[in-house]
């Protein structure tokens, strides 16, 4: 290969092709050979990391996860350095785990780091000057660096501190430590938009100072989890002395407090123990595991839902981008371009997608709904979604549902469909030429309760026995291999197995490889009564192009983010609407005093204060009665979804938006409101 190309195991390369000695200027293999991967590096990374600690970490990583790629910098056998990309892939040969290793030179490639890392270095400098201390924290390995002025604060000297985050961690006053963890902790998962907190540190005369601690994450991975913090300690120490002095009585207090109620938990904690010798001791490990359990589950939940806002307004902010800019006029490949970022971002969209389905799905946050449905409707949106996939294949789609089938039903409409579309959209992925048909057959009709059988067969590459057995389990797919051609998160047939079972059925495969696959399911829906008219009910979407409604109309559009304030005026102002912009509700609350409008977009997650409070001043005004106020957020869970509701808002607009469903609402909303 024209690549360098190695295998490594055990620290130690074993083999290398001619390209890698020509790439480091060995001489021979015998010289190369035998040496690990820091043996043939600087100490420190350009990053300031020991090359030795970093390359066992991403080794031991690639080896837990199958691949792996990132940049590095290599010794010549001249002492040259070389930067390279370096990919990393585990596989399996003679039943021994090896490291295969593939080289790029990337020297080229190097040029903007180098740009980046001397205007870091520039940064630090400008920092070191000042009154206050700096740090510098890789997350990953917990290197860090610290100013002289940090040090000289504490009263230590250069060579006192060592470049770990122990040395910060280990001098906290130990009061003050289970505050400051927590503090970090929140401000990493997202709960705080920056990381601010007043603690002791110790001096080098065993003395504390009063430290006001103030960082921001710089650095993230793909998956959007903080890799590097850069911070600073100011002195407040002063301040707070006079402070304490007020306060000392009251601790004092506050400590006498403490030791009584720590007597009265420790004779209650007597009692406990007492009682508890008659109780099955078996049935209560049991009890703390469930509770533990149940801990955990909601601790994922709430941080998948918290990383679920913020990543789909990012993703809101490109899509919306990409949408507003195919409206102009684009070369050829300029619109060949954008419309691959949008279909990335709506990618992006779906594995999150299914990731939060999953979170919920175990966490029993999923309620189905039992509302009234046209089967029809289904399929019809069905075909819409899934006929797009088909474009570019020798794939015939086919929709066949028997006459005996029942026109409506009793349901969860959207979990139905969400089944179907994973089934349907997965057998199109593994077609690459015949035909997919879904088919829905009635089973039985007894006592207005209908048992239906739903299938999706097609003449795709089909299953082997083995991968028939894993295919339902969670991350799982057919072919796991880092090579896999298919993509996708393997979520989707675990989610459609858990709503088919809390719809009451049962999901299954037949398979052949290179024949074939049916994933079928049965479940049983009661039919409709006949249906009452609501005046209460949203009005249905009509489909059309034009948007008569939006011409001219002035709507307001409550928003923080900055890059989404900055192109939502276009894209509106694209259909005829006139935009007037707020960047908390208090401001949306003046506008509305001076101003006349046709429609409000509210985000939810606003400083100063949030869109939900905003609408229920809103609705609490009677001018505002027939004012449509629409929701626009990041937030899908049903428990945000209801507080829209509950705060007087009309409809919903999810981010990333679907501008032409959003236009549709819109349109919708303020024709209504028309006198």
């Amino acid at each position: 290969m024209a690549d360098p190309v190695l295998l490594f195991k055990d620290n130690q390369f074993i083999n290398c092709n001619e390209a890698a000695l020509k790439l480091l200027a060995y001489p021979n293999k015998a010289t190369f050979l035998n040496q690990s991967p820091w043996d043939i590096s600087p100490e420190f990374q350009a990053d300031g990391l020991n090359s030795e600690e970093q390359s066992k970490a991403i080794n031991a990583l690639a080896l837990h996860s199958g691949h792996h790629r990132f940049d590095w910098q290599h010794l010549r056998y001249d002492g040259v350095l070389v930067p390279v990309e370096v990919t990393l892939t585990a596989i399996k040969l003679d039943d021994d785990l090896l490291l295969h290793v593939a080289w790029r030179d990337n020297t080229e490639g190097k040029k903007p780091e180098r740009a980046l890392r001397e205007s870091e270095l520039r940064w630090q400098s400008v920092l070191e000057i000042t009154s206050d201390g700096v740090w510098d924290w890789n997350i990953e390995t917990d290197h860090a660096l610290y100013s002289t002025r940090w040090k000289s604060m504490l009263g230590y000297s250069e060579q006192d501190i060592l470049p770990s985050n122990q040395e910060w961690q280990t001098r906290i006053h130990p009061d003050d430590q289970t505050m400051v963890a927590g503090t970090m902790q929140a401000y990493l998962e997202g709960c705080l938009p920056i990381y601010k907190v007043k603690y002791r540190l110790k001096c080098k005369d065993n003395s504390y100072k009063w430290i006001l601690g103030r960082g921001m994450v710089v650095s993230r991975d793909q998956n959007n989890q903080p890799l590097r913090m850069i911070g600073t300690h100011t002195d407040i120490t002063v301040f707070k002395e006079q402070e304490w002095l007020l306060n000392k009585h009251k601790e004092a207090a506050e400590y006498d407090a403490k030791l009584k109620n720590l007597a009265l938990i420790n004779q209650t904690q007597n009692m406990q123990e007492h009682v508890s010798l008659q109780v099955n001791e078996r049935t209560e490990h049991l009890q703390n595991e469930v509770v533990k359990a149940e801990q955990a589950v909601l601790t994922k939940s709430q941080f998948l839902s918290n990383m679920s806002h913020e990543i789909r307004t990012p993703i809101n902010a490109i899509m919306s981008i990409a949408f507003l800019t195919l409206q102009t006029d684009l070369s050829p490949q300029q619109h060949n371009y954008l419309s691959k970022i949008n279909s990335s971002a709506k990618w992006l969209l779906g594995i999150l997608d299914d990731i939060l389905n999953f979170s919920k799905l175990e966490a029993g946050k999923v309620e189905l709904e039992q509302q009234r449905f046209e089967l029809e409707a289904v399929i019809t949106l069905l075909k819409t979604v899934t006929t797009p996939l088909v474009a570019d294949k020798d794939i015939k789609l086919l929709f066949e549902v028997e006459s005996s089938v029942p026109a409506v039903f009793m349901g969860d409409a959207l979990r139905l469909g969400q089944v179907l579309l994973n089934l349907t959209s997965n057998a199109i992925k593994f077609t690459h030429t015949g035909s997919v048909t879904l088919n829905v057959q009635l089973l039985s009709l007894e006592e207005q309760q209908a048992r239906l059988k739903f299938s999706v067969t097609d003449t795709g590459i089909g299953l082997d026995l083995s991968q028939k057995n894993k295919l339902f389990e969670a991350f799982n797919q057919a072919d796991n291999s880092t090579t896999r051609l298919y993509g996708g998160t393997g979520l989707g047939l675990a989610i459609s197995k858990q709503l088919v079972q809390a719809m009451g059925g049962v999901i299954s495969v037949e398979s052949q490889e290179a024949l074939g696959s049916c994933f079928s399911f049965i479940i049983s829906l009661a039919l409709a009564p006949s249906p009452v008219l609501s005046t209460l009910a949203k009005p249905s979407l009509k489909h059309s192009v034009k948007y008569p409604a939006l011409l001219n109309a002035r709507v307001l559009v409550v928003e923080d983010n900055l890059v989404i304030q900055e192109f939502l005026p276009d894209i509106l102002g694209h259909e005829g609407m006139l935009v007037d912009l707020a960047n908390n509700g208090v401001e949306a609350l003046a506008l509305l005093a001076v101003n006349d409008y046709a429609l409000v977009l509210m985000d939810c997650q606003m400083p100063v204060m949030d869109g939900f409070e905003a609408t229920k001043r809103i609705r609490a005004n009677p001018r505002y009665n027939s004012l449509p106020v629409i929701a626009m957020t990041g937030n899908v869970d049903e428990y945000d979804i209801q507080r829209c509701f509950d705060s007087g808002m009309n409809d919903i607009i999810n981010k990333p938006v679907d501008w032409e469903e959003a236009f549709l609402t819109m349109e919708l909303w303020i024709s209504q409101s028309m006198p």
